[in-house]
């Protein structure tokens, strides 16, 4: 008997290892697809700013000029570059935000598996406590019985916490980049309007 129970708590030690190397795991890569899509952006927007560095030159001389056909030529083509670096930008941001889904209902499917394999496993090792202890006291059998269901709601309500605080966070990190990259726009727009 005592031997069941010490494999019962084995077990749950190894499981609960499993799931924190999983989480673990899960976190790690999250964070670095997300810090690959930064760097990306980050590089796609310094590219950007040595080019309007160029083109607000190029505007300002055109200023001086007496045609102003050219000057609006420049002004309409820095526009169209600005909506196409916008555009990169929120395609980019778009793609990550679908890879991120994937990778969390991976994940969410792997712990799911991790816990549902786990409570199989106690029901099966409860058979064998239950058998050994057909004989004992009802009381017996109902600390048993509670402190299993205690055991599974802690770990359904740790397994659904741990999604909705990674989905949670993953939709601010997104909202957050969506208004990033619209206050960047926003802020080139409005210096282009100045040289006009």
């Amino acid at each position: 008997m005592v031997e069941l129970c010490e494999q019962i708590f084995t077990l749950g030690i190894d499981e609960h290892e499993r799931r924190e190397a999983e989480v673990s795991s899960f976190f790690s890569g999250l964070n670095e697809g997300v810090a690959e899509n930064q760097q990306e952006a980050s590089k796609i927007v310094t590219d950007f700013e040595q080019h309007c560095r160029q083109r607000i030159a190029e505007l300002v001389d055109l200023q001086s000029l007496p045609d102003t056909d050219q000057l609006e030529a420049k002004l309409t083509q820095y526009k169209d570059e600005i909506d196409q670096v916008c555009d990169t930008l929120m395609r980019m941001e778009l793609r990550l935000v679908i890879q991120l889904e994937d990778v969390i209902k991976r994940f969410d499917r792997n712990i799911s598996e991790m816990v549902g394999n786990f409570i199989e496993t106690l029901f099966e090792d409860k058979a064998l406590v239950m058998d050994a202890l057909i004989t004992a006291h009802d009381n017996h059998l109902l600390k048993i019985n509670d402190r299993e269901t205690q055991l599974v709601m802690r770990v359904n309500a740790w397994k659904t916490s741990i999604i909705a605080g990674i989905l949670d966070k993953e939709r601010k990190r997104n909202h957050n980049r969506i208004a990033e990259i619209h206050r960047y726009m926003d802020n080139l727009k409005e210096e282009l309007e100045d040289l006009q």
